[in-house]
């Protein structure tokens, strides 16, 4: 019984920490000190490397926190037929609630570690694995397949990257998140959508 009670208590610090570090990997930075973390989740900083002993295996833990989230809706989505037009909005809605925490991550992504770079392909790959699955239901792939879910990336990524030009006050995303997925859809699937 008590062992179960420590491990509850185990997964909800860890939890705890995973959450505490994303909010302020989002505000501050991914080179925030492990000290800081610990603090703000109100444990020590002993007990914070005791769940996470290098600082990489916190990130690690956080990008895949936030991507095991995003990789199960896009799973479920799959199995249940969906079109590409939900598949955007999901992915859309997923990263509109965490815009900070994934606009840092794609800021930064290039001065990770290989380990956390080829994790994060990894993840983007399961990604474009899904979309391709929902866009082959729909229609005969026209492009290269990766190309679909890089050009979507790439056309979310240059908005969350350039915030400061298109709705500095406000979730860019959020501001243009009907224009993005009009112009993909427009772009990738004219002959489709015209007839």
């Amino acid at each position: 019984m008590t062992e179960t009670m420590r491990s509850k208590q185990k997964k909800e610090t860890r939890q705890n920490i995973l959450n505490t570090a994303r909010q302020l990997f989002a505000e501050q930075g991914f080179t925030i000190a492990t000290s800081k973390i610990a603090k703000e989740a109100g444990i020590s900083h002993g007990s914070l490397f005791q769940h996470f002993p290098k600082r990489e295996h916190l990130i690690q833990a956080v990008i895949q926190d936030f991507f095991d989230q995003l990789n199960s809706k896009t799973d479920e989505l799959t199995k249940n037929s969906a079109t590409i037009e939900a598949f955007l909005r999901m992915h859309l809605k997923i990263l509109q609630e965490q815009e900070e925490f994934y606009s840092q991550l794609i800021r930064e992504q290039q001065q990770f570690s290989n380990d956390i770079q080829a994790k994060l392909f990894a993840n983007y790959s399961t990604l474009s694995f899904h979309m391709i699955k929902i866009i082959e239901k729909q229609t005969k792939l026209k492009l290269a397949p990766h190309m679909y879910f890089n050009t979507w990336n790439a056309l979310l990524s240059y908005y969350i990257l350039n915030k400061v030009m298109f709705s500095p006050q406000n979730s860019v995303l959020q501001s243009y998140g009907e224009e993005l997925i009009e112009t993909y859809l427009t772009m990738m699937f004219s002959e489709e959508r015209n007839g």
